[in-house]
Formats: structure tokens, C-alpha cells, sequence
């Protein structure tokens, strides 16, 4: 009998060399926002507009922006348009994809895996805040930029378990099968967010995720997603973890001291984003 994962393989090989790879990663109210972003006219008013209509997105917006990683002084925002002033374009953009991310891990390819995907979603989440911290007291790099590519680092692996589905007889609880995600998501990220025209930069920051660390000191958007993913893994401001219960460490000192010392602001930017 054939081994299944050969020909999920070579379907795969072949759906990347020839720009095959796609997915409906963007809802309704995420296409809405991010066309509405791209339009240079776009003001706060008609942006506020928008987001009201979309439930889900503006209660997010209200949560991000009253969170200790915006609220740095004054009073919480109580409204949509006050929430996207603090906030600002780069932030509501990666919440857009945030929630639809949400609605992509119950999309009905991915219920045989359901568990597994809200798996992948919680990580990223935590990538994402990482990131966003990293970027924002380490480096130059925009930390919206740093949140966003955070959020869709393993959209490769949504992809991946969505197609496994397709193959009955692939066991995507084996080792086997985390293997080759291991190996292939991040290829299939870079061209799903090729093929959706994100910037070059974040996908192929997101190309670059898994690569060895060579340097524990973020330099650039790439090498923040590296180390975000990596300290993601181990104990960290997020998981009150100690080595001895998760003993995966990154030798990344200065990195760790600004995620303790900025722990409040870490928490709060991540439990804003979980549904």
C-alpha cells in the first residue's frame, strides 16, 4: 500500500512549484478592513465607521487599546474611533487578520483537526505579542509589522492540516506528520502571503522563522519573528513556566530581560487578542 504521506508530498511540491498554493485565510469583515486601509484617503471617521459595523473586530479593537501595552497614560478608550487613534492603522490591520485567523480554525476542512488548530492559533497569538514587544523596546522595527507577522508566522500549518484532510489514511497525530509540517510550513506561509500581496519583508520574515539563530539580538523584522518563535517554546513572561518543566531555552539574555521587565504590557497585548 502506498504510503499517504508520499503523495501529500508530491501534491504539495507540486502546488508550491507551480503557484498553486492558496486559502481563504480573510473573512468578509478582514477583506472590508484591509481594502479600507489601503485606500489613501482613508480617514479615522470612515475607518471608525467600518469597524462598528463588525461586532467582533471593534470589541477586539476596544480590548487592544485599553490593554497595558497601548494604555500608557489616560483614560481607557470607550469608543471604536478613540480605540483606532490609540491603536493606530498597522495595529487594527493585524487585529483584522487576528480575527479572521479565529474564523479560519473553524473552517469546515479543519474540524477533523479542530483541536490541532486552535493549537497553532494560540501559539501564534503568543508569537505575535512576543514580537510585538520585542520590536517595540529592542529595535527599530514597527511592532504592528513585528504583531501582524507574528499573527500569520504558521498560517503554513493551517494550510497543511486543512489539506491533510484530503488524505484519509494520513495519521496527523503521528510524529511523522508534525515532522513534515516542521519542514514545510514555513515554504507554504511565504507563498500563501505571496499570492495575497503582503509585504515581501514579512513574508519572507515568515519564510525565515524556523532558520538557525545565529545572533540572540533582534536586528530586523526577520530576526524578531526568529527569536519571538524561539522563546516562544520555552518558559516565558506567557506560560510560568520554569526550565525544568519545559527545558527549551534560547541563550537570548537581553531578550528576556525586556520581556520581564515589560510582563504586564506582554500579558495584556496577548490576552486581548484571544478570543
Amino acid at each position: 500500500m502506498a504510503d499517504p504521506r508520499f503523495q501529500f508530498l508530491q501534491d504539495l511540491a507540486a502546488e508550491l512549484s507551480q503557484g498553486k498554493i492558496s486559502f481563504p485565510t480573510f473573512a468578509d469583515a478582514t477583506l472590508k478592513v484591509r481594502m479600507a486601509l489601503n485606500d489613501p484617503r482613508i480617514d479615522v471617521d470612515r475607518l471608525a465607521r467600518l469597524l462598528s459595523t463588525e461586532p467582533l473586530l471593534a470589541a477586539r479593537l476596544l480590548r487592544v487599546a485599553n490593554s497595558a501595552a497601548y494604555m500608557t497614560s489616560g483614560k481607557p478608550s470607550v469608543d471604536v474611533r478613540s480605540a483606532a487613534i490609540r491603536v493606530g492603522f498597522g495595529a487594527i490591520r493585524a487585529l483584522a487578520v487576528n480575527v479572521a485567523l479565529e474564523q479560519l480554525a473553524q473552517m469546515k476542512e479543519l474540524k477533523p483537526v479542530l483541536g490541532l488548530a486552535r493549537e497553532v492559533l494560540a501559539h501564534s497569538v503568543d508569537v505575535a505579542a512576543l514580537a510585538s514587544v520585542i520590536a517595540r523596546n529592542m529595535t527599530r522595527v514597527n511592532p504592528d509589522e513585528a504583531l501582524f507577522a507574528g499573527l500569520v508566522h504558521d498560517i503554513g500549518r493551517f494550510y497543511l492540516l486543512s489539506r491533510a484532510s484530503r488524505y484519509p489514511a494520513l495519521d496527523v497525530r503521528s510524529a511523522d506528520f508534525a515532522t513534515l509540517q516542521d519542514e514545510w510550513h514555513a515554504a507554504v506561509g511565504h507563498a500563501i502571503l505571496s499570492g495575497l500581496h503582503v509585504p515581501e519583508e514579512i513574508a519572507e520574515a515568515v519564510n525565515q522563522h524556523e532558520e538557525p539563530l545565529v545572533n540572540p539580538e533582534p536586528r530586523n523584522l526577520a530576526s524578531v519573528l526568529n527569536i519571538a518563535n524561539r522563546v516562544s517554546h520555552g518558559p516565558n513572561p506567557l506560560n510560568n513556566l520554569t526550565a525544568e518543566e519545559l527545558p527549551v531555552t534560547i541563550d537570548a539574555p537581553k531578550v528576556m530581560a525586556v520581556l520581564a521587565e515589560h510582563t504586564d504590557a506582554l500579558r495584556s497585548l496577548a490576552g486581548s487578542l484571544r478570543g
